[in-house]
């Protein structure tokens, strides 16, 4: 049986439309256990859930965005009890110029999760929400003018190499 301590735990966040999604497929297909929009009191149960499999799942991926409940005012407090835990995840926030995501939502003609406002208006009210959150992350990567291969090899890069695009 595995311990906490020794899961490869990849957390990605940002900002929605920005390819949280994409990359959480993309760390699947290099053998990561896959979550997405895991509520934040959950992460302790599911990562010791996961420890107790015979090291049938040593990699985990957390998506986690504003739809979490709690998600501003719980991440930092959720890093700080993985530390003391001694685990450290590596966490990766996705954004996009307003612009990017702003054709994104209109090409899909999906909702932006926040609600109220123009798309405009909920990815500002997303961004400042997210500024803390941003700050916490070891990798920022900017979508905005990626292609799908680009974003792909960042991804594939990031949790072995931990490079910084800030």
């Amino acid at each position: 049986m595995g311990t906490v301590s020794s899961l490869d735990l990849v957390i990605i966040t940002g900002l929605s439309g920005a390819g949280k999604t994409k990359a959480m497929g993309f760390l699947e297909d290099l053998g990561y256990y896959a979550m997405d929009n895991l509520p934040i009191s959950l992460m302790g149960l599911f990562l010791d859930l996961a420890s107790q499999t015979d090291g049938k799942i040593s990699k985990v991926a957390i998506a986690l965005d504003v739809r979490s409940s709690g998600f501003k005012t719980q991440f930092r407090s959720m890093l700080q009890r993985l530390s003391s835990r001694d685990v450290h995840p590596r966490v990766i926030f996705l954004e996009a110029s307003s612009r990017a995501l702003v054709n994104r939502f209109s090409e899909t003609r999906r909702r932006h999760p926040l609600p109220g406002g123009t798309v405009s208006e909920s990815i500002q009210k997303e961004r400042n929400l997210l500024a803390v959150v941003r700050e916490l992350a070891d990798v920022i990567i900017d979508t905005t003018d990626l292609t799908l291969n680009e974003l792909k090899e960042r991804v594939r890069l990031t949790p072995f190499t931990a490079y910084h695009e800030r």
